[in-house]
């Protein structure tokens, strides 16, 4: 026994550890598997906009507004960065 704690009691931790990575293992080939169905039912890119509102209804609203404003800034420059050179050369003047 070493740090107040003894072989069995770290045995103990260490399975009940190893059954949870199992379980989230298992989690994480259903999730897998969902978006796969997903995406063979009806294309990636449902699946991937499935995935994309999934993460964001999981954030808070600080996050989400952030991660909103982000967008909405990569929108703008893709509109720069899509508009014709001589009207980007006027505007930057």
């Amino acid at each position: 026994m070493t740090n107040g704690i003894t072989d069995e009691a770290i045995a103990a931790y260490a399975t009940d550890l190893l059954d949870k990575e199992a379980d989230i293992e298992t989690l994480q080939n259903d999730k897998k598997a969902i978006y796969a169905n997903l995406r063979d039912a009806y294309g990636k890119r449902v699946a991937d906009a499935v995935k994309l509102a999934v993460k964001r209804h999981r954030m808070d609203a600080e996050k989400l507004q952030a991660a909103e404003e982000l967008d909405a800034e990569a929108e703008r420059i893709l509109a720069i960065l899509r508009a014709p050179r001589a009207t980007r050369t006027r505007e930057a003047a």
